[in-house]
């Protein structure tokens, strides 16, 4: 820049002098155009060289000589019109000079270099900070992904433990239900012993009035008993003193039992609800069923011991009569206690008694 002033200063006259802009431009242009007629200049050698090559070995022989001119003239008509524009651009920074001041083109060029320079620094500058922008968003979405990842590791970790919540929960129920479950079996099970203790101890009480009533029918019945066992042994004195009654005196007595029998026949039969004359089978089916009906374990009627009784009587004649008639006891169907098998067996045997009594007499 010193130079440059020093020479326009020694200049007798005053010239236009070119700025540091306008000589880069002119400098650009300049490199422009020659870029330009170089290629013009190049694109026309190829041509011309190919156009040799083609009217060689290609065309015919005939037009060789006038391809030849015609691509001859061609390249030299490029030629002429790239020396021309070179000698005119020549002669026009001659003329220019006398009245621009130009500025230095090393110094120009030395700066397009530089602006070249700082232009690429720039543009590194740029992708670098690109790069940066490219790896920081990068970063970003890893950061985010990450997140994600931890957002749904929480969200599945927080399912997991709402799925368990809900197992021990339902665990818990079904812990509960089941222990509701045994309570109520439990409950049951004590209402059952309670209701056989209340059983059992209604059974005793009944045991003990039946207990009380027999000993008060024995004590009642210890002077009937005495009257009957004189009347007996009267009886049999009687029956000794007349061992010598006439034959028609023990037929009339035979037709007498004969029609005592029939008349407790008639009776045993209807009390067993059966046709007179019935067979065996009939009259212990017939038993059974009216035993299980009136049983005292069976059935808690006031009436039931004395019909019973009454069965246990036309049994014990039915067997008599029939010869080994076996009749098969009722099966009781469960006994709770052991005192109401023995309040059973008690009352089976009192009724025993009580029949071969009655038939004695």
């Amino acid at each position: 820049m010193d130079k440059t002033a020093d020479y326009v200063n020694q200049i007798p006259y005053s010239k236009i002098i070119e700025t540091s802009q306008q000589a880069k431009e002119r400098i650009k242009k300049h490199k422009k155009t020659n870029r330009i007629f170089n290629f013009i200049f190049l694109v026309s050698t190829l041509v011309y060289v190919s156009m040799i090559l083609l009217s060689i070995y290609k065309f015919s022989k005939i037009n060789f000589v006038n391809n030849i001119t015609i691509a001859t003239l061609s390249y030299v008509l490029v030629a002429l019109l790239c020396s021309f524009y070179f000698i005119y651009y020549q002669k026009m920074i001659q003329i220019k000079k006398n009245f621009i001041q130009f500025y230095s083109n090393k110094q120009a060029k030395a700066e397009l270099k530089f602006e070249k320079h700082q232009s690429k620094l720039k543009t590194q500058a740029v992708k670098k900070q690109t790069q940066e922008l490219i790896n920081q968003t990068r970063l970003e979405k890893e950061q985010l992904q990450s997140e994600k990842n931890k957002v749904e590791q929480q969200i599945s970790f927080a399912k997991r433990k709402d799925r368990l919540a809900e197992r021990q929960q339902s665990r818990f129920l079904k812990e509960q239900d089941r222990q509701q479950r045994n309570e109520i079996n439990q409950s049951k099970k004590l209402f059952k012993l309670q209701a056989n203790q209340d059983w059992n101890l209604e059974a005793y009480k009944k045991n003990l009035e039946y207990q009380r009533k027999r000993l008060q029918i024995d004590w009642e019945n210890e002077e009937f008993i005495k009257q009957v066992q004189q009347a007996r042994e009267e009886f049999m004195k009687k029956i000794l003193d007349e061992q010598d009654i006439s034959e028609n005196n023990q037929d009339f007595n035979q037709d007498l039992l004969l029609e005592l029998n029939e008349a407790n026949d008639k009776e045993f039969y209807e009390l067993l609800q059966v046709q007179p004359g019935a067979e065996p089978e009939e009259i212990h089916k017939a038993y059974l069923k009216l035993a299980k009906q009136f049983h005292p374990d069976l059935n808690k009627s006031p009436d039931a011991s004395n019909r019973m009784i009454e069965l246990n009587r036309a049994r014990e004649h039915f067997e008599t009569k029939f010869g080994n008639f076996y009749v098969r006891k009722p099966k009781l169907l469960e006994l709770k206690t052991k005192n109401c098998l023995e309040l059973y067996k008690e009352n089976e045997e009192y009724s025993i008694d009580k029949l071969t009594n009655e038939t004695n007499e």
